[in-house]
C-alpha cells in the first residue's frame, strides 16, 4: 500500500514539472483528479509493482480525451524519474472519466439566445462553471458570475431618463441591477392589461436576486450548494429570457 504522503508528494512533483513547462491542460487534468496507485495484477513480478488510476472529473476528461495517450505516457515517465524503485515500480497509467462525479440531469441547460453578444458569452461560461463546480468556491462564483451577467443586462435596458419608477426612493445606482430591472419592466409593462405579467417578470427579477445572495452565503453541505447553484444558474437564464421577450415588444 503506498501512503497517501507520498501520493500527495507525487501529485505535487507532477504538477510543478507541468508548471515549468507551462503545461496548462496538464495542470488542468492533476487539478481537477483523484490518484489511485493499486497493486498489479502480476503477484509473481519479484518487486513492489503498482498501476496508477487517474480518475478525471468528467467535463475535464472529455476536454482532453485527445490527448489521453500523450498525458498517460507523460505521467509514466515523470514519475518513473522521481521515485525510488525501492519505494515501487510503476507498471501502467490510465486516465478514466471519475464517474462519481457526473451528474446526468432529466433536462438540459441551454443558453438564452440574445442580440447582446456579450450576455451570450457570458451565458455560456455560467453554464459551463456549473457543470465543472464541485466546491463551495465554485458554488459562490457562480452566484459572482450571476450577477455580472445581470447586471450588464441591466446596463444594456435600463435609461435613467426613461425609466423612472413610481417610487422615486428606490435606488438605481450603479450595481442595482435588481432596481433597475424592475423599473424598466414596470414602464414597459405598464398599465392594466399587463398586471399580471408585469407581476411575473417583477417576481422573476426577486427570485433570481435572492438566489445570487444565497449561493454568497456558505452553507458547507454541498449537495444543498449545487441544488442553490442550479436555482441561481436557471433564475439568471430565466430573467434574460424575460427581459429579452419585453425588448422585442418595445
Amino acid at each position: 500500500m503506498i501512503e497517501n504522503t507520498l501520493v500527495t508528494k507525487i501529485i505535487h512533483l507532477l504538477r510543478d514539472m507541468s508548471s515549468n513547462k507551462n503545461e496548462m491542460d496538464l495542470i488542468e487534468v492533476i487539478d481537477f483528479s483523484e490518484f489511485e496507485f493499486v497493486p498489479h495484477w502480476n503477484k509473481s513480478y519479484p518487486g513492489n509493482l503498482y498501476n496508477l488510476k487517474v480518475h478525471v472529473h468528467p467535463s475535464i476528461f472529455t476536454k482532453h480525451i485527445d490527448q489521453k495517450g500523450k498525458f498517460e505516457t507523460s505521467f509514466g515517465y515523470r514519475i518513473r524519474s522521481i521515485i525510488d524503485e525501492d519505494l515501487f515500480e510503476l507498471a501502467e497509467v490510465t486516465l478514466l472519466p471519475n464517474i462519481e462525479k457526473l451528474e446526468v440531469s432529466s433536462f438540459k441547460i441551454s443558453a438564452i439566445m440574445t442580440k447582446w453578444e456579450e450576455i451570450d458569452s457570458q451565458q455560456a461560461k455560467l453554464i459551463e462553471k456549473l457543470k465543472q463546480s464541485s466546491d463551495s468556491l465554485d458554488f459562490q462564483g457562480i452566484g459572482n458570475i450571476s450577477r455580472t451577467i445581470l447586471q450588464n443586462l441591466a446596463n444594456y435596458v435600463f435609461d435613467e431618463t426613461v425609466h423612472i419608477p413610481a417610487d422615486t426612493a428606490r435606488d438605481l445606482s450603479k450595481g442595482k441591477f435588481k432596481n433597475q430591472l424592475t423599473a424598466y419592466i414596470e414602464y414597459n409593462l405598464s398599465g392594466r392589461k399587463n398586471k399580471k405579467l408585469r407581476k411575473f417578470a417583477t417576481s422573476a427579477i426577486a427570485l433570481v436576486g435572492d438566489s445570487i445572495d444565497l449561493m454568497n452565503k456558505t452553507t458547507h453541505d454541498l449537495s444543498a450548494e449545487k441544488q442553490f447553484a442550479e436555482m441561481c444558474v436557471h433564475s439568471t437564464l430565466s430573467t434574460i429570457q424575460i427581459i429579452k421577450t419585453i425588448d422585442n415588444l418595445s
